[in-house]
């Protein structure tokens, strides 16, 4: 076994190892910060600027962690696409070296959940979880909600210490200014990379494809990215971005072979 194949085995190692804790710290986090929200945020609004901005302000951010919480859990639970439970290995496929799964195009294999996984985006610690063909909406959703929540909760608890004319005591500053650096920071960290999967949504591409510098071999169009953005989320789209679902897959039965893609 060469070094670099050593290296690889142990990250796979750590990162099976690291999913199931950052799962906990991530629900962790986001039940702390609705907690935060609920129970010191509002109220402090409430008596401020009075019931109504705040009732306004609690519907706002329900909703946002209504959406985190139903997104992650749905990412996390999802088969992301374990191709060795489809049925044919077609003519033009190959099986793979690892675990003699089908490979349809697109299709890769995953050393840390040792299986293949159809349009494979990347491993995803947070989700202890591959981002794959079946649950990247839940992952794209996911970051879309985060970083519109997380800059919420700073924006709220920002104005609730302005408020505050002494010094923060202890509780304050656990339930105020602790979440509002917190959510600073995975704001700006979530919008970063909800940005890099707005590109590869419209494009049609996954994290893997953007790594290997794979060029389109079509030009993006207005019914490219269209037909890109169906294939992930439907036909009615806003629907399936708007309103938090359980439902493993809205676009199923009438989703397209996966080297079919518009774009690619």
């Amino acid at each position: 076994m060469s070094s670099w194949q050593r290296l690889a085995w142990v990250m796979d190692l750590l990162e099976a190892a690291l999913g199931p804790l950052l799962v906990t710290l991530g629900l962790f986090l986001t039940i702390g910060g609705l907690y935060s929200f609920t129970a010191e945020m509002l109220p402090r609004i409430s008596v401020e600027d009075g019931p109504v901005l705040a009732a306004l302000h609690g519907g706002i951010g329900c909703y946002l962690f209504l959406q985190m919480l139903v997104n992650h859990w749905q990412c996390i639970r999802t088969s992301p696409g374990d191709a060795s439970l489809m049925p044919t290995i077609y003519e033009d496929e190959m099986a793979c070296d690892y675990c003699n799964a089908p490979q349809p195009p697109r299709c890769t294999h995953c050393h840390t959940c040792q299986t293949c996984v159809l349009e494979l985006d990347h491993h995803c610690v947070w989700m202890n979880n591959c981002i794959g063909a079946h649950n990247y909406r839940y992952f794209w959703l996911y970051l879309f909600f985060g970083w519109i929540n997380c800059a919420h909760v700073a924006w709220v608890a920002d104005g609730a210490m302005a408020r505050i004319p002494r010094e923060l005591s202890f509780e304050e500053k656990v339930l105020l200014q602790f979440p509002c650096v917190i959510c600073v920071g995975l704001a700006l960290a979530l919008f970063s990379l909800w940005l890099v999967h707005v590109y590869l949504l419209l494009v049609g591409q996954t994290t893997l494809d953007l790594l290997r510098s794979e060029p389109l071999r079509k030009a993006l169009t207005w019914t490219c990215m269209r037909r890109n953005v169906e294939r992930v989320f439907g036909t009615q789209w806003w629907r399936t971005i708007l309103v938090p679902s359980f439902e493993q897959r809205l676009e199923k039965r009438h989703r397209k072979p996966s080297h079919h893609l518009i774009a690619l």
